[in-house]
Protein backbone atom coordinates (compact mmCIF):
# COMPACT_ATOMS: atom_id res chain seq x y z
CA UNK A 1 0.00 0.00 0.00
CA UNK A 2 1.29 3.40 -0.68
CA UNK A 3 1.30 5.13 2.03
CA UNK A 4 2.61 8.33 0.52
CA UNK A 5 -0.59 8.96 -1.41
CA UNK A 6 -2.90 9.57 1.86
CA UNK A 7 -2.12 12.65 2.28
CA UNK A 8 -2.83 14.99 5.22
CA UNK A 9 -6.80 15.02 6.36
CA UNK A 10 -7.65 16.23 9.83
CA UNK A 11 -9.15 14.27 12.28
CA UNK A 12 -8.21 11.06 9.98
CA UNK A 13 -6.66 8.06 11.69
CA UNK A 14 -4.07 7.02 9.07
CA UNK A 15 -2.97 4.65 11.69
CA UNK A 16 -5.41 2.11 10.46
CA UNK A 17 -3.91 1.44 7.27
CA UNK A 18 -0.52 0.45 8.77
CA UNK A 19 -2.39 -2.71 10.19
CA UNK A 20 -3.31 -5.64 8.21
CA UNK A 21 -6.59 -4.77 6.57
CA UNK A 22 -9.00 -6.70 8.59
CA UNK A 23 -12.51 -7.39 7.36
CA UNK A 24 -15.10 -9.45 8.38
CA UNK A 25 -18.57 -10.82 7.37
CA UNK A 26 -21.66 -12.10 9.66
CA UNK A 27 -24.45 -14.59 8.72
CA UNK A 28 -27.07 -15.17 11.00
CA UNK A 29 -29.59 -17.86 9.23
CA UNK A 30 -32.06 -20.11 10.57
CA UNK A 31 -29.76 -23.23 11.31
CA UNK A 32 -26.59 -21.27 12.29
CA UNK A 33 -24.54 -17.83 12.79
CA UNK A 34 -21.27 -17.98 10.98
CA UNK A 35 -18.84 -14.90 11.40
CA UNK A 36 -15.96 -14.89 9.06
CA UNK A 37 -12.69 -12.81 9.28
CA UNK A 38 -10.57 -12.27 6.19
CA UNK A 39 -7.28 -10.26 5.48
CA UNK A 40 -6.27 -9.07 2.39
CA UNK A 41 -2.61 -8.01 3.69
CA UNK A 42 -0.57 -5.33 0.89
CA UNK A 43 -2.99 -5.65 -1.81
CA UNK A 44 -2.86 -9.58 -1.67
CA UNK A 45 -5.94 -11.72 -2.37
CA UNK A 46 -8.47 -12.22 0.36
CA UNK A 47 -7.44 -15.13 2.83
CA UNK A 48 -9.84 -16.32 5.56
CA UNK A 49 -7.92 -16.14 8.82
CA UNK A 50 -11.02 -16.51 11.62
CA UNK A 51 -14.02 -18.60 11.71
CA UNK A 52 -16.63 -18.95 14.67
CA UNK A 53 -20.14 -21.02 14.03
CA UNK A 54 -22.76 -21.66 16.24
CA UNK A 55 -25.63 -23.64 15.88
CA UNK A 56 -29.04 -22.63 16.30
CA UNK A 57 -32.61 -23.95 17.05
CA UNK A 58 -35.63 -22.21 16.68
CA UNK A 59 -34.02 -18.76 17.46
CA UNK A 60 -34.26 -18.00 13.85
CA UNK A 61 -37.45 -18.42 12.17
CA UNK A 62 -37.79 -17.70 8.15
CA UNK A 63 -34.98 -15.23 8.84
CA UNK A 64 -36.83 -13.01 11.34
CA UNK A 65 -34.98 -13.49 15.06
CA UNK A 66 -37.89 -14.88 17.36
CA UNK A 67 -35.64 -14.77 20.74
CA UNK A 68 -33.50 -11.44 20.73
CA UNK A 69 -31.55 -13.26 23.86
CA UNK A 70 -31.02 -16.37 23.09
CA UNK A 71 -29.72 -15.21 19.62
CA UNK A 72 -27.58 -12.54 21.46
CA UNK A 73 -26.22 -15.40 23.15
CA UNK A 74 -25.31 -17.38 20.45
CA UNK A 75 -23.81 -14.50 18.27
CA UNK A 76 -21.31 -13.25 20.93
CA UNK A 77 -20.08 -16.85 20.99
CA UNK A 78 -19.68 -17.14 17.78
CA UNK A 79 -17.39 -13.89 17.28
CA UNK A 80 -15.49 -14.98 20.44
CA UNK A 81 -14.92 -18.32 18.49
CA UNK A 82 -13.79 -16.02 14.99
CA UNK A 83 -12.00 -13.69 17.40
CA UNK A 84 -10.10 -16.43 18.95
CA UNK A 85 -9.05 -18.28 15.44
CA UNK A 86 -7.61 -15.25 14.22
CA UNK A 87 -5.46 -14.09 17.36
CA UNK A 88 -7.65 -11.44 18.33
CA UNK A 89 -7.92 -9.76 15.05
CA UNK A 90 -11.51 -9.29 14.55
CA UNK A 91 -11.73 -5.77 16.58
CA UNK A 92 -9.17 -4.65 14.13
CA UNK A 93 -11.42 -5.42 10.87
CA UNK A 94 -12.08 -1.93 8.70
CA UNK A 95 -15.13 -3.00 7.86
CA UNK A 96 -17.77 -5.89 8.75
CA UNK A 97 -20.64 -6.77 6.10
CA UNK A 98 -23.75 -8.25 7.57
CA UNK A 99 -25.82 -9.88 5.20
CA UNK A 100 -29.85 -10.04 5.68
CA UNK A 101 -32.82 -12.04 4.79
CA UNK A 102 -36.29 -12.08 6.03
CA UNK A 103 -37.55 -8.85 6.95
CA UNK A 104 -39.99 -8.59 4.38
CA UNK A 105 -37.26 -7.50 1.80
CA UNK A 106 -39.13 -6.43 -1.47
CA UNK A 107 -37.65 -4.64 -4.53
CA UNK A 108 -38.66 -2.80 -7.26
CA UNK A 109 -36.77 -1.23 -10.73
CA UNK A 110 -36.59 2.38 -11.06
CA UNK A 111 -34.88 4.65 -12.81
CA UNK A 112 -33.13 8.07 -12.95
CA UNK A 113 -32.84 10.77 -16.18
CA UNK A 114 -30.04 12.79 -15.99
CA UNK A 115 -29.31 15.40 -18.79
CA UNK A 116 -25.91 16.29 -19.65
CA UNK A 117 -24.05 19.11 -18.03
CA UNK A 118 -20.39 19.16 -19.11
CA UNK A 119 -19.68 21.47 -22.18
CA UNK A 120 -18.63 18.68 -23.80
CA UNK A 121 -21.54 16.50 -24.33
CA UNK A 122 -20.01 13.66 -22.50
CA UNK A 123 -21.23 11.50 -19.16
CA UNK A 124 -19.01 12.48 -16.49
CA UNK A 125 -19.09 10.95 -12.61
CA UNK A 126 -20.82 13.63 -11.33
CA UNK A 127 -23.78 13.08 -14.12
CA UNK A 128 -23.46 9.50 -12.53
CA UNK A 129 -23.95 10.76 -8.88
CA UNK A 130 -26.49 13.15 -8.98
CA UNK A 131 -28.60 10.27 -11.36
CA UNK A 132 -27.37 7.55 -8.36
CA UNK A 133 -28.79 10.54 -5.82
CA UNK A 134 -32.03 10.67 -7.32
CA UNK A 135 -32.30 6.80 -7.35
CA UNK A 136 -31.23 6.85 -3.51
CA UNK A 137 -33.80 9.81 -2.34
CA UNK A 138 -36.92 8.10 -4.10
CA UNK A 139 -39.48 7.45 -0.80
CA UNK A 140 -40.28 4.20 0.00
CA UNK A 141 -43.07 2.15 1.40
CA UNK A 142 -43.61 3.27 5.18
CA UNK A 143 -41.38 1.61 7.81
CA UNK A 144 -38.87 0.14 4.79
CA UNK A 145 -35.07 0.75 4.64
CA UNK A 146 -33.20 0.81 1.67
CA UNK A 147 -30.98 -2.37 1.91
CA UNK A 148 -29.13 -1.74 -2.17
CA UNK A 149 -29.17 0.05 -5.17
CA UNK A 150 -27.75 -2.29 -8.01
CA UNK A 151 -26.93 -1.14 -11.05
CA UNK A 152 -29.36 -2.16 -14.05
CA UNK A 153 -28.34 -0.84 -17.25
CA UNK A 154 -27.75 2.40 -18.80
CA UNK A 155 -29.63 4.12 -21.54
CA UNK A 156 -28.46 7.00 -23.47
CA UNK A 157 -30.84 9.72 -25.62
CA UNK A 158 -33.32 6.75 -24.83
CA UNK A 159 -32.14 4.40 -27.79
CA UNK A 160 -28.68 2.95 -26.76
CA UNK A 161 -28.60 1.02 -24.33
CA UNK A 162 -25.02 0.64 -22.25
CA UNK A 163 -23.12 -0.74 -19.62
CA UNK A 164 -20.52 2.13 -18.77
CA UNK A 165 -22.08 5.39 -20.00
CA UNK A 166 -18.93 7.31 -18.50
CA UNK A 167 -17.30 9.68 -21.44
CA UNK A 168 -19.71 8.94 -24.04
CA UNK A 169 -21.43 11.95 -25.99
CA UNK A 170 -25.24 12.05 -25.69
CA UNK A 171 -27.76 14.94 -24.57
CA UNK A 172 -29.21 12.78 -21.88
CA UNK A 173 -28.77 9.49 -19.81
CA UNK A 174 -31.28 6.96 -18.09
CA UNK A 175 -29.68 5.11 -15.05
CA UNK A 176 -32.30 2.18 -14.24
CA UNK A 177 -31.31 0.44 -10.88
CA UNK A 178 -32.48 -2.58 -9.12
CA UNK A 179 -33.77 -1.70 -5.45
CA UNK A 180 -33.62 -3.67 -2.39
CA UNK A 181 -35.61 -2.75 0.75
CA UNK A 182 -36.74 -4.06 3.92
CA UNK A 183 -38.87 -3.52 6.85
CA UNK A 184 -36.91 -1.14 8.98
CA UNK A 185 -37.62 -2.45 12.48
CA UNK A 186 -36.96 -6.05 11.52
CA UNK A 187 -33.73 -5.02 9.72
CA UNK A 188 -33.37 -2.94 13.43
CA UNK A 189 -32.97 -6.08 15.11
CA UNK A 190 -29.67 -7.47 13.38
CA UNK A 191 -28.02 -4.59 13.91
CA UNK A 192 -28.72 -3.99 16.97
CA UNK A 193 -27.16 -7.65 17.69
CA UNK A 194 -24.01 -5.57 16.36
CA UNK A 195 -24.07 -2.59 18.88
CA UNK A 196 -25.12 -4.74 21.72
CA UNK A 197 -21.99 -6.44 21.53
CA UNK A 198 -20.62 -3.45 22.33
CA UNK A 199 -19.44 -2.43 18.18
CA UNK A 200 -19.38 1.20 17.81
CA UNK A 201 -19.34 1.08 14.16
CA UNK A 202 -22.26 -0.27 11.93
CA UNK A 203 -22.25 -3.08 9.66
CA UNK A 204 -22.63 -2.61 6.11
CA UNK A 205 -26.03 -4.23 5.07
CA UNK A 206 -26.29 -6.50 2.23
CA UNK A 207 -29.62 -8.91 0.87
CA UNK A 208 -28.53 -12.65 1.43
CA UNK A 209 -29.02 -12.93 -2.85
CA UNK A 210 -26.55 -10.33 -3.32
CA UNK A 211 -23.49 -12.20 -1.15
CA UNK A 212 -23.94 -15.24 -3.87
CA UNK A 213 -23.04 -13.26 -6.58
CA UNK A 214 -19.98 -12.08 -4.87
CA UNK A 215 -19.44 -16.10 -3.92
CA UNK A 216 -20.44 -18.41 -6.03
CA UNK A 217 -21.27 -16.76 -9.68
CA UNK A 218 -18.52 -15.99 -12.18
CA UNK A 219 -17.88 -13.14 -14.06
CA UNK A 220 -18.76 -15.08 -17.22
CA UNK A 221 -22.50 -16.12 -15.36
CA UNK A 222 -23.05 -12.65 -14.64
CA UNK A 223 -22.02 -11.09 -18.12
CA UNK A 224 -24.43 -13.74 -19.97
CA UNK A 225 -27.28 -14.22 -17.63
CA UNK A 226 -27.93 -16.16 -14.73
CA UNK A 227 -31.01 -17.17 -12.34
CA UNK A 228 -29.24 -18.04 -8.56
CA UNK A 229 -31.55 -19.65 -5.86
CA UNK A 230 -29.88 -20.16 -2.60
CA UNK A 231 -32.37 -22.75 -0.43
CA UNK A 232 -31.67 -22.66 2.91
CA UNK A 233 -33.17 -23.97 6.22
CA UNK A 234 -35.85 -21.25 6.50
CA UNK A 235 -36.20 -19.22 3.45
CA UNK A 236 -35.25 -18.92 -0.48
CA UNK A 237 -33.66 -16.19 -2.26
CA UNK A 238 -33.26 -15.45 -5.71
CA UNK A 239 -31.43 -13.03 -7.94
CA UNK A 240 -31.36 -13.08 -11.77
CA UNK A 241 -28.57 -11.30 -13.50
CA UNK A 242 -27.50 -10.77 -16.81
CA UNK A 243 -25.28 -8.22 -18.49
CA UNK A 244 -23.42 -7.83 -14.99
CA UNK A 245 -27.05 -6.00 -14.15
CA UNK A 246 -29.43 -6.98 -11.70
CA UNK A 247 -32.84 -7.37 -12.98
CA UNK A 248 -34.89 -9.13 -10.31
CA UNK A 249 -34.89 -10.46 -6.36
CA UNK A 250 -36.96 -11.88 -4.04
CA UNK A 251 -37.09 -14.00 -0.99
CA UNK A 252 -39.60 -17.08 -0.66
CA UNK A 253 -40.34 -17.80 2.87
CA UNK A 254 -39.84 -21.40 2.27
CA UNK A 255 -36.90 -23.19 3.22
CA UNK A 256 -35.43 -26.85 3.17
CA UNK A 257 -37.14 -27.86 6.61
CA UNK A 258 -40.60 -27.35 4.89
CA UNK A 259 -39.71 -29.96 3.17
CA UNK A 260 -38.87 -32.28 6.33
CA UNK A 261 -42.13 -30.63 8.19
CA UNK A 262 -44.22 -32.16 4.87
CA UNK A 263 -42.37 -35.28 5.52
CA UNK A 264 -43.08 -35.30 9.12
CA UNK A 265 -46.93 -34.40 8.14
CA UNK A 266 -47.81 -36.70 5.40
CA UNK A 267 -46.02 -39.18 6.40
CA UNK A 268 -46.59 -39.32 10.07
CA UNK A 269 -42.64 -39.24 11.40
CA UNK A 270 -41.05 -36.96 13.48
CA UNK A 271 -39.70 -33.93 11.94
CA UNK A 272 -36.20 -34.64 13.87
CA UNK A 273 -36.08 -38.51 11.45
CA UNK A 274 -37.41 -36.38 8.71
CA UNK A 275 -34.27 -33.85 8.40
CA UNK A 276 -32.38 -36.97 9.54
CA UNK A 277 -33.19 -38.48 6.01
CA UNK A 278 -33.37 -35.86 4.01
CA UNK A 279 -29.39 -34.49 5.12
CA UNK A 280 -28.00 -38.00 5.06
CA UNK A 281 -27.86 -40.61 1.80
CA UNK A 282 -30.43 -42.76 3.04
CA UNK A 283 -33.30 -41.47 0.00
CA UNK A 284 -30.35 -41.13 -2.80
CA UNK A 285 -29.48 -44.58 -2.31
CA UNK A 286 -32.87 -46.05 -1.99
CA UNK A 287 -33.42 -44.73 -5.51
CA UNK A 288 -29.75 -45.73 -6.75
CA UNK A 289 -30.42 -49.40 -5.30
CA UNK A 290 -33.43 -49.65 -6.63
CA UNK A 291 -35.11 -51.43 -3.94
CA UNK A 292 -38.68 -49.08 -3.57
CA UNK A 293 -38.42 -49.23 0.28
CA UNK A 294 -37.16 -47.59 2.55
CA UNK A 295 -37.42 -48.78 6.40
CA UNK A 296 -37.59 -46.53 9.38
CA UNK A 297 -36.87 -47.49 12.86
CA UNK A 298 -39.28 -45.99 15.29
CA UNK A 299 -38.30 -47.07 19.12
CA UNK A 300 -38.51 -50.98 19.01
CA UNK A 301 -40.65 -51.18 15.94
CA UNK A 302 -40.59 -50.54 12.38
CA UNK A 303 -41.78 -49.18 9.41
CA UNK A 304 -41.77 -49.79 5.48
CA UNK A 305 -42.80 -46.52 3.51
CA UNK A 306 -42.58 -47.35 -0.12
CA UNK A 307 -39.93 -44.82 -1.61
CA UNK A 308 -42.33 -43.07 -4.13
CA UNK A 309 -44.18 -41.51 -0.86
CA UNK A 310 -40.87 -39.54 -0.33
CA UNK A 311 -40.43 -39.26 -3.41
CA UNK A 312 -44.06 -37.73 -4.28
CA UNK A 313 -44.25 -34.95 -1.18
CA UNK A 314 -40.48 -34.08 -2.05
CA UNK A 315 -41.45 -33.53 -5.65
CA UNK A 316 -44.69 -31.35 -4.74
CA UNK A 317 -42.73 -28.85 -1.87
CA UNK A 318 -40.03 -28.03 -4.36
CA UNK A 319 -41.95 -28.14 -7.62
CA UNK A 320 -44.36 -25.40 -5.69
CA UNK A 321 -41.19 -23.42 -4.52
CA UNK A 322 -39.48 -22.99 -7.88
CA UNK A 323 -42.63 -22.23 -9.45
CA UNK A 324 -43.32 -19.18 -7.14
CA UNK A 325 -40.11 -17.90 -8.06
CA UNK A 326 -40.75 -18.24 -11.80
CA UNK A 327 -44.02 -16.69 -11.53
CA UNK A 328 -42.81 -13.45 -9.34
CA UNK A 329 -41.07 -12.38 -12.75
CA UNK A 330 -43.16 -9.84 -13.80
CA UNK A 331 -41.26 -9.56 -17.19
CA UNK A 332 -40.86 -13.12 -18.43
CA UNK A 333 -37.85 -11.58 -21.15
CA UNK A 334 -35.83 -11.95 -18.23
CA UNK A 335 -35.67 -15.36 -17.70
CA UNK A 336 -35.16 -16.02 -21.65
CA UNK A 337 -31.75 -13.84 -20.84
CA UNK A 338 -30.55 -16.02 -18.51
CA UNK A 339 -27.91 -18.25 -20.80
CA UNK A 340 -26.27 -19.46 -18.39
CA UNK A 341 -29.37 -20.71 -16.82
CA UNK A 342 -29.54 -21.79 -13.19
CA UNK A 343 -27.03 -21.59 -9.94
CA UNK A 344 -28.43 -23.24 -6.85
CA UNK A 345 -26.71 -23.01 -3.55
CA UNK A 346 -27.57 -23.18 0.09
CA UNK A 347 -28.40 -26.50 2.07
CA UNK A 348 -31.34 -27.41 -0.23
CA UNK A 349 -29.11 -27.59 -3.08
CA UNK A 350 -26.97 -30.52 -1.36
CA UNK A 351 -29.82 -32.85 -1.82
CA UNK A 352 -30.27 -34.39 -5.37
CA UNK A 353 -33.62 -33.82 -6.40
CA UNK A 354 -33.20 -30.02 -5.88
CA UNK A 355 -31.32 -29.37 -8.92
CA UNK A 356 -33.46 -31.74 -11.20
CA UNK A 357 -36.34 -29.98 -10.17
CA UNK A 358 -35.02 -26.54 -10.59
CA UNK A 359 -34.08 -27.80 -14.01
CA UNK A 360 -37.39 -29.09 -14.52
CA UNK A 361 -39.05 -26.18 -13.79
CA UNK A 362 -37.07 -23.56 -15.37
CA UNK A 363 -36.65 -25.42 -18.07
CA UNK A 364 -33.15 -24.90 -18.52
CA UNK A 365 -29.72 -25.94 -17.13
CA UNK A 366 -28.35 -25.60 -13.88
CA UNK A 367 -25.38 -25.87 -11.28
CA UNK A 368 -24.54 -26.47 -8.03
CA UNK A 369 -23.06 -23.66 -6.31
CA UNK A 370 -20.06 -23.89 -4.12
CA UNK A 371 -17.82 -20.97 -2.79
CA UNK A 372 -14.76 -20.88 -4.71
CA UNK A 373 -11.59 -19.05 -4.76
CA UNK A 374 -9.31 -19.48 -7.65
CA UNK A 375 -6.44 -17.85 -4.91
CA UNK A 376 -6.92 -20.48 -1.93
CA UNK A 377 -8.48 -23.93 -1.12
CA UNK A 378 -11.52 -22.83 1.43
CA UNK A 379 -11.32 -26.17 3.03
CA UNK A 380 -14.73 -26.75 4.46
CA UNK A 381 -16.13 -23.63 3.40
CA UNK A 382 -16.24 -24.75 -0.05
CA UNK A 383 -19.42 -26.24 0.63
CA UNK A 384 -22.76 -24.26 -0.08
CA UNK A 385 -23.95 -24.01 3.32
CA UNK A 386 -21.58 -21.48 3.28
CA UNK A 387 -22.28 -19.53 0.31
CA UNK A 388 -24.08 -16.24 2.00
CA UNK A 389 -20.83 -16.05 4.24
CA UNK A 390 -18.03 -16.30 1.85
CA UNK A 391 -20.42 -13.88 -0.32
CA UNK A 392 -20.66 -11.45 2.01
CA UNK A 393 -16.95 -11.55 3.29
CA UNK A 394 -15.86 -11.24 -0.66
CA UNK A 395 -18.83 -8.03 -0.54
CA UNK A 396 -16.76 -6.63 2.34
CA UNK A 397 -13.30 -7.22 0.95
CA UNK A 398 -14.50 -5.33 -2.48
CA UNK A 399 -15.73 -2.46 -0.07
CA UNK A 400 -12.67 -2.32 1.37
CA UNK A 401 -10.40 -1.78 -2.37
CA UNK A 402 -13.37 1.17 -2.71
CA UNK A 403 -12.53 2.74 -0.03
CA UNK A 404 -8.74 2.75 -0.39
CA UNK A 405 -8.81 3.76 -3.72
CA UNK A 406 -11.09 6.70 -3.23
CA UNK A 407 -9.48 7.34 -0.58
CA UNK A 408 -6.13 7.46 -2.73
CA UNK A 409 -7.98 9.54 -5.52
CA UNK A 410 -8.99 12.50 -2.58
CA UNK A 411 -12.27 11.66 -3.22
CA UNK A 412 -13.67 11.13 0.53
CA UNK A 413 -13.33 12.99 3.77
CA UNK A 414 -13.97 10.53 6.48
CA UNK A 415 -14.18 6.81 6.68
CA UNK A 416 -17.47 6.12 8.39
CA UNK A 417 -19.26 8.84 5.39
CA UNK A 418 -17.41 6.18 2.64
CA UNK A 419 -18.86 2.70 4.61
CA UNK A 420 -22.30 5.03 4.33
CA UNK A 421 -21.97 5.20 0.96
CA UNK A 422 -20.70 1.78 -0.02
CA UNK A 423 -23.76 0.63 2.31
CA UNK A 424 -26.53 1.05 0.18
CA UNK A 425 -24.88 0.82 -3.73
CA UNK A 426 -23.71 -2.88 -3.16
CA UNK A 427 -23.19 -3.57 -6.61
CA UNK A 428 -21.60 0.16 -7.53
CA UNK A 429 -18.53 -0.82 -5.98
CA UNK A 430 -16.38 1.25 -8.44
CA UNK A 431 -18.36 3.78 -9.12
CA UNK A 432 -16.63 6.24 -7.83
CA UNK A 433 -13.44 5.40 -10.74
CA UNK A 434 -13.05 6.60 -14.09
CA UNK A 435 -11.93 3.30 -15.22
CA UNK A 436 -15.09 1.01 -13.97
CA UNK A 437 -18.23 1.02 -13.32
CA UNK A 438 -19.37 -2.71 -12.66
CA UNK A 439 -17.30 -4.97 -10.94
Amino acid sequence: MELSLLGNIPGFDFTMFKRRNIVSAIDIGTSKICVLVGCCENDEPLSVIGRGEVSLSGEVVKGEIADMEKVFEKFSAALDLADESCGGELNNAVLTAMSITGCNIGSFQTSAPTFINSNEGRVTMADIESAYSAIEQKPLPGNQKLLNTVDSYYLLDSVRRVRNPLDQAAQKFELFCHVIYGDATRIDNFTSLYRNVGFDDQPVLLFSGMADLYGIISPEEREHGVLAVDMGRGTTEYIAIFNDGVFASGVVPVGFDHVANDLAIGLGLPIETTRDLLVSNTIPQAVTSGSGIIQIKQGSQSRRIPLASFEKIIDLRLRELFTIIKNSFEDRNVLRNLARGGVITGGGALFPRTAEIFQQTFEFPVRTGYPYDVEHNLGELANPRYSTVWGTLKFAEEQLKLMLQNRRQGMWATLSGAVGNVGESAWRTLAGLKNSIKI
